[in-house]
């Protein structure tokens, strides 16, 4: 089966120039909505540059003091804080903590802006091209970069800075096309800037099966946030809208009617 789902609360984050030693504005367990950006701002502390290594393992120490936030939808209990998207795919089902929960991290450094995630995923599984890794094992992140588009369709705006992506559990980008080596033209993402994914490049990922589940880190280059023309800066005391959530896949292959399972 596979599922979709979001964090109720996530609206923002803003950037600090130091480690937050634990402390974040955000409290995952608070009633909505979670469009209200003044509760429910993450913030996201500065490490040293490239001290994040991309190896699937993160950690609050290496995210410079960030606390983890654990997403689970309901229904299971009191503490769970993420919806899941029904009704699409049409063949969503969520079995519980174990068939797809995760936690994420933030942080960033004078380049970059990194995410870790850590999920529970009973089978693990990307089987689709990099444009379709929606419907794979994978982590979908949407960046409001200006912090100007609350319900805005970011696929339908074309986002010039930020937008919506993929990345599936192994850390593959779906703006990307693997066997081209070029830009994705079925996925938008930061449309005015020249970026291109691979270890040297604006973006790069690496995932891991685990027991239990899969892990991942992401790092995207400060570029694809920052319009020249607004002059935002991803540094102190900024903020921008950013929403994460995950797509679980617990079929290899396509079923009959094309979707997968």
């Amino acid at each position: 089966m596979k599922s979709r789902f979001f964090p109720y609360l996530a609206a923002a984050v803003a950037f600090t120039s130091v480690p937050v030693l634990g402390q974040i504005d955000f409290d995952p367990t608070a009633a909505g909505p979670w469009s209200q950006p003044g509760k429910t701002t993450l913030m996201v502390p500065k490490v040293p540059n490239n001290s994040i290594n991309l190896d699937g393992a993160s950690t609050s120490a290496e995210y410079g003091g960030f606390s983890g936030v654990t997403v689970i939808p309901a229904p299971t209990g009191s503490t769970d804080n993420g919806w899941i998207l029904g009704g699409f795919p049409s063949d969503a089902n969520w079995e519980g903590p174990n068939d797809s929960s995760f936690t994420f991290f933030l942080a960033h450094d004078d380049n970059y802006f990194y995410v870790g995630v850590q999920t529970k995923d009973d089978v693990v599984n990307s089987d689709n091209d990099n444009g379709n890794f929606w419907q794979d094992d994978a982590i979908e992140i949407v960046v409001d970069a200006l912090a100007d588009r609350y319900d805005n369709n970011t696929d339908s705006s074309k986002d010039e800075y930020g937008g919506h992506n993929y990345l599936n559990y192994q850390g593959r980008f779906s703006g990307w096309d693997d066997v081209a080596n070029e830009k994705n033209a079925s996925r938008t993402w930061a449309s005015a800037v020249d970026w291109r994914y691979g270890k040297t490049n604006e973006i790069f990922g690496f995932g891991k099966a685990v027991g239990g589940g899969w892990q991942m880190e992401a790092r995207f280059h400060k570029s694809m946030f920052e319009d020249p023309a607004k002059g935002n800066k991803l540094r102190n005391g900024y903020r921008m809208g950013f929403n994460i959530g995950l797509d679980d896949d617990d079929k290899h292959g396509k079923v009959a009617d094309g979707k997968n399972g």
